[in-house]
């Protein structure tokens, strides 16, 4: 799979780092990520049950981030639900000599 790298903001390397879902945008589209069991986690903003900002939720034992309005979990490494068949895009980090970019798949052209 080939990947855009762009650069994560060193503050919220840093709120993420002290255990905070911090969220972040490239464009118009949001993103968290979070520093967990030794890993770093980029995820989508925006739970799709109901749009609900996952910045204001958090990480349960099983690995999984629980959306704060209706208590959907998503698991961190597959971006499955536990219910609903909903999912949300779970997205590669790269560490360059201490700065993090975040791996959006590169689109294809529109005529294939």
């Amino acid at each position: 799979m080939a990947y855009e790298w762009h650069p994560i903001p060193v503050t919220v390397k840093k709120l993420a780092l002290e255990g905070k879902i911090a969220e972040f945008k490239i464009g118009r589209k949001g993103y968290c990520l979070i520093w967990r069991n030794e890993k770093w986690k980029a995820f989508d903003a925006k739970c799709p049950h109901a749009n609900g900002p996952f910045a204001d939720g958090w990480i349960d034992e099983n690995d999984c981030v629980i959306c704060p309005w209706h208590r959907y979990a998503f698991d961190l490494k597959t971006g499955q639900a536990e219910k609903g068949g909903f999912f949300i895009e779970i997205y590669p980090i790269k560490d360059k000599k201490g700065q993090l970019f975040l791996g959006l798949k590169k689109k294809k052209g529109w005529f294939w």
